[in-house]
């Protein structure tokens, strides 16, 4: 259900945040701040799986997406948390300690909650990843809330980073967004992979200038499955470092082995 922003009271917010932080309690599942029904848009917002938790995720921009499929993609990253509110007590007395003003709602006296856009588990360590459009870091009341943001993760001894559209609308990454959905193998399929990878793996060694779909379909009919199987598994094996791309070029099916950079990963042959 939507939030309703208009008029919104110090009472109204509080049932927000306490919903949001029973959330975090071991074993409940993880309920954002801001969700993509909250907030009004002509941009890109999406809902998508998170890749390890049974949860959906709520990304509230392209930029996001773009961020999300870094974090998805990192072996370091073991969880997020997207849309992460920070205590409105804490960010009111850092507010006080910069001496700036803490964002409140238009027209009104109430002040906003802050939020992070992804708080993440790296390993042993905590990191808060704010994500901008580029030109939004030089204006003065981004500048502002970003440094909000950066103190509450200085004060809990959490890494911060902010992002920007220039990092990340680059092809590296429009490549993960193409594979994403295919990270999760299909269990009923999973008996079937070891020998489509070999497969596949010696026919672009023997025929490297052959169309990408022309050697999917080939190690295909070699195994005995459909090409959608074979496309799956495809995309599947790079996400999961079985499979060697050049990362720069778009991952186009139309484009030879040897223009893609396709090649067996140098782990997998020690293996």
């Amino acid at each position: 259900m939507r939030k309703q922003l208009k008029g919104v009271t110090l009472k109204r917010q509080k049932n927000w945040i306490d919903k949001h932080e029973e959330s975090l309690l071991v074993g409940n599942s993880y309920i954002p701040f801001w969700t993509v029904h909250d907030v009004r848009s002509s941009g890109v917002k999406c809902k998508i799986k998170h890749f390890r938790e049974d949860r959906v995720v709520h990304l509230l921009s392209q930029n996001e997406v773009c961020q999300f499929m870094l974090l998805a993609f990192d072996q370091t990253v073991i969880d997020t948390k997207e849309q992460f509110a920070l205590p409105l007590a804490e960010t009111l007395v850092l507010a006080k300690e910069l001496d700036v003003k803490h964002p409140v709602y238009p027209g009104t006296k109430v002040p906003i909650v802050q939020t992070i856009d992804f708080i993440c588990d790296i390993n042993t360590s905590k990191k808060g990843i704010a994500v901008k459009q580029h030109d939004e870091i030089f204006k003065v009341r981004s500048v502002e809330k970003l440094a909000i943001q950066e103190a509450y993760c200085a004060k809990r001894g959490f890494e911060f980073e902010i992002t920007t559209s220039k990092d990340l609308k680059i092809e590296p990454v429009r490549n993960l967004e193409r594979m994403y959905r295919h990270a999760k193998l299909n269990p009923l399929l999973k008996p079937m992979l070891a020998d489509w990878l070999d497969t596949f793996l010696v026919t672009i060694e023997q025929a490297p200038d052959e169309r990408a779909s022309k050697l999917l379909r080939m190690s295909a009919d070699k195994v005995g499955i459909d090409f959608s199987i074979a496309a799956h598994f495809f995309y599947h094996s790079i996400w999961h470092h079985r499979i060697d791309i050049n990362w720069e070029r778009p991952l186009f099916l139309e484009f030879s082995a040897f223009d893609l950079g396709l090649a067996r990963i140098k782990a997998d042959i020690a293996a």
